[in-house]
């Protein structure tokens, strides 16, 4: 029973929405950030510093989680699109002022 436990975990289902998840929890998360620091009357420059940044941590953080404990499937692409969905929010705060 173990080995067909161990020979389950080892085999990856692939979620076609994966990379589209990323991305708007690089987003979503990048808006709260964004969102807080316009309430916080954080300048617009320094509040898309903020969105970005808190965007790709997240991303990193959840590959390195996936990683250490196995729960997850370690694919650097998902990092990748996490920090995309907050660059392009980041960009909007930009373009918005």
């Amino acid at each position: 029973m173990a080995s067909s436990d161990t020979r389950q975990r080892a085999v990856r289902r692939y979620d076609p929405n994966g990379h589209l998840r990323h991305l708007v929890a690089g987003a979503v998360s990048a808006g709260g950030i964004a969102l807080a620091s316009s309430i916080l009357a954080i300048p617009g420059r320094d509040a898309a510093a903020m969105a970005a940044t808190v965007a790709v941590l997240l991303g990193i953080g959840k590959e390195a989680y996936d990683a250490v404990t196995g729960r997850g499937h370690l694919d650097w692409l998902d990092a990748v699109f996490t920090a995309l969905g907050g660059a392009v929010v980041a960009g909007a705060v930009l373009a918005l002022g």
